[in-house]
């Protein structure tokens, strides 16, 4: 069983994500892992254009919504049927990548009246071709349940990377690990067990 107070305020959710992750990067600098703490800082500060986005924050969401004429009929936020979407744009209507700092994600997760979605309105010439709608907005509504999926992804990442470190140190709470008596032989083994952990199961190099 966990000893450490930082690795039981997580799991019952006592602190939030991102003051969890400040604290893990605290340790992570003195065990100067990078790819660990490179992680840290795209989950707090959301991640840019170049940085390698998890597994876990490319999702699919085929919520799409069109407002437009049809016909002689003036449509108005309704579904956009699937088979209306060239196949050659299907993975780009569908597929929806959440680059967002974690603090921000965790107030989505929470909202009761979320409302966002990707503009996809610029496909309209391609959607008019294919079927002769003229959409003057096409929007994929986003589900919530992405963003708490990545709340949760996150929080297990976090606890099994502070489990690792608690079992390798001890306890963690006060951030006073002494690195310089513990062999670099072990911290490498352990930065390279850690760095297995995160970035949706995939080894970070």
């Amino acid at each position: 069983m966990a000893k450490s107070m930082l690795i039981k305020d997580i799991t019952m959710n006592k602190i939030s994500l991102s003051s969890g992750l400040e604290r893990l990067y605290i340790i992570s600098y003195g065990m100067k892992n990078e790819n660990l703490m490179k992680w840290i800082k795209c989950e707090l500060n959301g991640y840019e254009e170049g940085d390698h986005l998890p597994s876990y924050r490319i999702v699919k969401n085929m919520n799409i919504i069109y407002s437009g004429i049809n016909g002689a009929f003036n449509m108005k936020n309704v579904p956009l049927p699937w088979h209306y979407i060239p196949n050659e744009l299907k993975d780009t209507f569908f597929t929806i990548c959440i680059n967002e700092g974690i603090k921000t994600i965790e107030e989505y997760s929470t909202s009761e009246n979320l409302k966002l979605g990707i503009d996809l309105t610029t496909f309209a010439p391609e959607v008019y071709k294919k079927t002769s709608i003229q959409c003057y907005s096409i929007i994929n509504k986003i589900n919530i349940s992405h963003y708490k999926s990545v709340v949760d992804k996150v929080r297990f990442n976090l606890m099994e990377i502070l489990l690792k470190l608690e079992s390798n140190f001890g306890n963690i709470d006060d951030f006073d690990i002494n690195f310089d008596n513990i062999s670099s032989e072990k911290i490498k083994k352990v930065n390279s067990d850690i760095n297995k952990l995160f970035s949706g199961g995939e080894v970070v190099d």
